[in-house]
């Protein structure tokens, strides 16, 4: 039976199954999805889950995951866990913990580790076709949505009861055509760092050069637009690494003064990134309206410009209660300190034994930050797993750049890197890396996984 296994072309199905899957979840980005039936979404997504856990299976059986490595055990020990706190707290729901599990697992083993020994050219390409399907997808979406800007579009649409889809101009921000413009503006600044890794290294069938520099401004201009102030943040931080390591390659000064000018250099270009960002918006803030739907753009019931987004003052919006739901998600973890209480319960965990906490009373079912909702979710043991796992990945890109220094480092490592550390940072403010079937999740486990087969079977130091 285990020869016969053997045999199946694991890898081969992995390939076509992740990018069927990043194309479902690109999709599901789209506003209009929201008005599919939901059997249908459930039968899509519950597809992708059954097939997703069968390669997991089948790599297990193979082997293919190699958990001598200390990434894996990491993340299988807080698996582990994962199944220890639903057992625990099986009273307040299975069916939604066994399918965080699932798409956990899928994630952990599927879309990022599985420890299979690729040439470099292989991983090369993998990455390529991940990053081309997300800079097309995205840069049709997010033109599709300026363009609502430009038009000055705008319009809530209520597919149920406490459930809308905001289209073109929405609170004050622009959703255009995305259902999230959070979600979409993060995936944005990524589709910005492929198209930079593209323009400069170019690998075989990468997309063409000014193609990449219009996508860079289209993408620029909708983060802007969508005022999410995650995105921002990173969009921010991203500019002045990239700044600086452009800087301190190009100015001939030596020791300190290198690093200094350097400093300084990508300082001024990351100030010019914000003056530049903040005049897109004002720009579109003054465009005339050419659709009376502009006096219904806000769920508030009045207009809703460009850049005066009305949570600023009403202070309905989340982003605004953010330290709210923290603070209510570390007394909820008081209570449940050693396992936590499992992503899939929280909910109806907290209106039955904390009930006046303020995630019970708003109904909240996330803590909208990876950083507060491990412990919340997995307790104390889950955040020494997935932390340790965090600081382990964060000692191995160290220890590579201690070995071969940053110049000589390879370009697909770089990118993987910056991609940890830009969504990590995100993670701060969103919940984009567990228990969330996001696009921007797929891509931090992807290149995740990405690093630590280069780090580990790669041609260390070599150049892609």
């Amino acid at each position: 039976m285990t020869a016969l296994i053997g045999k199946i072309p694991v890898e081969k199905f992995r390939s076509i199954y992740l990018t069927v899957l990043l194309i479902c979840l690109c999709v599901r980005n789209i506003g209009v999805y929201a008005f599919v039936p939901p059997i249908i979404d459930s039968a899509t997504f519950s597809g992708l889950a059954v097939i997703g856990f069968l390669i997991f299976f089948l790599e297990l059986v193979r082997k293919d995951i190699d958990f001598r490595l200390v990434d894996n055990l990491f993340l299988a020990f807080f698996l582990g866990v994962l199944v220890l706190s639903s057992v625990i707290n099986f009273r307040y729901g299975i069916f939604q913990n066994a399918k965080e599990f699932v798409w956990t697992a899928i994630s952990f083993f599927v879309v990022g580790f599985c420890g299979c020994r690729e040439s470099n050219f292989c991983t090369v390409r993998k990455v390529v076709k991940v990053q081309n399907i997300i800079i097309l997808f995205w840069f049709v979406m997010s033109f599709l949505s300026i363009l609502t800007a430009v038009l000055q579009i705008g319009h809530v649409f209520y597919v149920k009861e406490n459930s809308w889809v905001g289209v073109g101009i929405t609170e004050n921000r622009l959703f255009g055509v995305f259902v999230n413009p959070n979600s979409a503006s993060i995936v944005a600044v990524m589709a910005i760092l492929f198209s930079i890794f593209q323009i400069f290294y170019n690998p075989k069938g990468a997309l063409g050069r000014n193609f990449n520099i219009v996508n860079i401004a289209v993408q620029l201009i909708y983060i802007s637009l969508s005022e999410s102030r995650g995105s921002y943040m990173v969009c921010l931080f991203l500019g002045f690494v990239l700044a600086f390591l452009l800087s301190y390659n190009l100015f001939g000064f030596k020791g300190f003064a290198r690093f200094l000018v350097s400093f300084c250099a990508a300082a001024v270009f990351t100030l010019a990134l914000f003056y530049t960002m903040n005049l897109i918006t004002k720009l579109f803030s003054v465009i005339p309206s050419f659709s009376t739907d502009i006096e219904v753009l806000s769920r508030y019931g009045c207009s809703s410009p460009i850049g005066k987004r009305s949570d600023y003052v009403n202070n309905n919006d989340v982003s605004n209660l953010r330290f709210k739901i923290w603070e209510s998600a570390w007394e909820i973890f008081q209570k449940k300190w050693i396992l936590g209480v499992t992503p899939g319960n929280i909910l109806e965990y907290a209106k039955s034994a904390v009930p006046e906490t303020f995630m019970a009373v708003r109904g909240y079912k996330r803590a909208h930050s990876v950083w507060f909702g491990i412990p919340l979710y997995t307790g104390i043991c889950g955040a020494f797993c997935m932390f340790g796992f965090f600081i382990n990945k964060a000692l191995d890109f160290y220890e590579n750049y201690k070995k071969v220094g940053i110049k000589n480092s390879a370009s697909i490592l770089n990118l993987c890197v910056l991609v940890f550390v830009c969504v990590l940072i995100y993670g701060l403010v969103e919940s984009e890396i567990l228990f969330v079937n996001s696009v921007c999740s797929f891509i931090f486990w992807f290149f995740t996984g990405i690093s630590a087969n280069y780090i580990k079977f790669g041609v260390k130091g070599a150049k892609s």
